[in-house]
């Protein structure tokens, strides 16, 4: 027997419920409200500077929507919501 983690049930969690699990950890952090939507429009620079912007509730409607071909897919993109981020403030003081 032995397994890996929690859950009863029985069935093995599929990598993609996983990133579900994560992306729902990733929107508790005290700073997921900024990453939460798109980037407003009207955003001074951001889409000059950004050239694909990504945000939390668009990655929790590809992973609803069954979009994401496999985890690395998801991951590329919670990859680029950070690094959007740091692109447009990189400021080592942001909260």
């Amino acid at each position: 027997a032995g397994g890996q983690g929690g859950g009863g049930g029985g069935a093995e969690a599929s990598p993609l419920d996983k990133c579900s699990a994560i992306l729902a950890t990733l929107r508790k952090r005290k700073d997921a409200d900024w990453f939460e939507e798109p980037v407003a429009a009207d955003t001074p620079g951001y889409f000059e500077m950004i050239q694909s912007p990504m945000d939390y509730g668009t990655i929790g409607a590809a992973i609803e929507a069954g979009s994401y071909a496999d985890a690395e897919a998801f991951a590329t993109d919670v990859r680029l919501v950070a690094s959007n981020a740091v692109a447009y403030s990189p400021e080592l003081d942001n909260e």
